[in-house]
């Protein structure tokens, strides 16, 4: 299975286990969104999403839940469903902190217990309260694997190329040194730097697959986590 398909199996059943809460640290909101849709879709169960810029909102409808900006009063509101959902709250960590916004959580969950309403919990980094720990399960979102990446360095290239002229230049092997090369990022730094190196000189070439490796080194060094360290199979 690719890394998408293992994740859209990995929190169905994390869903299908009836944990109230599930808690993400991923910096990639929009692909975690992309598979809790899909995982929606194959349960039959209503999905919204949630951020305090514009409230609870069913994905793929104009159907908002009014004055639910504020996390407490989207708490409430989760409480008070007895139909089943499954819902994102993007950003939700500042939160965590305010003891009424963890008891407020905690009283949701034993409420919820084996039933049909799932939190998530999505934010870079999170640390979730001791209160909710054993109410909860934590889900790695692992990074995109080579064939996601192959399919958004070709989408990239393909959406770019609608708006100005670019050359495609790589071969087979091209583009598999380019793939192993990206790995390690997310996909929207993927489209970044598939962006940057096809308007550089208005083409995507095997010249372009050293810049890459360069560019993610930069960028990787810049977020302060980890060292990079160049191995020879990112360059053969």
């Amino acid at each position: 299975l690719c890394q998408t398909a293992q994740a859209v199996e990995d929190l169905r059943l994390l869903v299908q286990s009836r944990y109230p809460i599930l808690y993400v640290e991923t910096f990639e909101e929009e692909r975690l969104e992309q598979i809790l849709a899909t995982v929606a879709a194959e349960l039959g169960t209503p999905f919204w999403t949630w951020s305090v810029t514009t409230g609870l909102w069913r994905r793929g409808t104009d159907q908002p839940a009014y004055e639910t900006t504020q996390p407490l009063a989207a708490l409430r509101h989760l409480s008070s469903i007895r139909t089943g959902g499954l819902y994102l709250l993007r950003d939700f960590h500042p939160y965590l902190t305010d003891p009424v916004v963890v008891r407020q959580l905690r009283e949701f969950a034993h409420e919820q217990d084996g039933g049909a309403v799932t939190l998530v919990l999505c934010s870079p980094a999170l640390e979730l309260p001791i209160e909710l720990r054993k109410l909860s399960a934590r889900y790695q979102l692992a990074l995109p694997d080579e064939t996601e990446i192959r399919r958004t360095v070709i989408e990239t290239f393909r959406q770019l190329g609608q708006s100005r002229k670019l050359r495609y230049e790589l071969d087979e092997e091209g583009l598999r040194r380019l793939v192993r090369n990206l790995r390690g990022l997310t996909l929207p730094e993927v489209r970044r730097l598939v962006a940057r190196s096809a308007f550089d000189d208005l083409a995507l070439t095997a010249e372009d697959v050293p810049r890459v490796l360069a560019a993610k080194r930069d960028a990787v060094e810049r977020a302060g986590l980890l060292e990079f360290v160049a191995i020879d199979s990112e360059v053969a």
